[in-house]
C-alpha cells in the first residue's frame, strides 16, 4: 500500500524526517505508523501540525519533497483500502 505520507517518507532523508516529526511534535516512528495505516487518521490538530511541518520541510528542500495535506492524512488509509478492493 502506498499513501501520500509513505511516499513523502521514502523521498525524505533521515534529517528531513526527523525535522518534520519534531516540528509537528511527534516521532518519526509515529509518521511511519500513520503512513502504513497502522494507526487511525490523526486528529485534526495533529493533521494540521503535520501539514505545516511537511510544508516547512518541503520549502527547505526547495520543493523536492511532495506536498502532503491534512486532507491527505485524514483520507489516505480509507482511500488506499478502497483502491485495494
Amino acid at each position: 500500500m502506498s499513501t501520500p505520507l509513505a511516499n513523502w517518507l521514502r523521498r525524505a532523508n533521515e534529517a528531513q524526517r526527523l525535522r518534520a516529526a519534531e516540528l509537528a511534535g511527534t516521532s518519526v516512528n509515529y509518521l511511519y505508523q500513520l503512513a502504513g495505516c497502522h494507526r487511525s487518521a490523526p486528529k485534526a490538530d495533529l493533521a494540521f501540525r503535520l501539514e505545516d511541518a511537511l510544508r516547512t520541510v518541503r520549502a527547505e528542500s526547495k520543493g523536492k519533497l511532495p506536498l502532503v495535506t491534512a486532507r491527505d492524512l485524514a483520507t489516505m488509509c480509507v482511500l488506499a483500502d478502497f483502491e485495494a478492493e
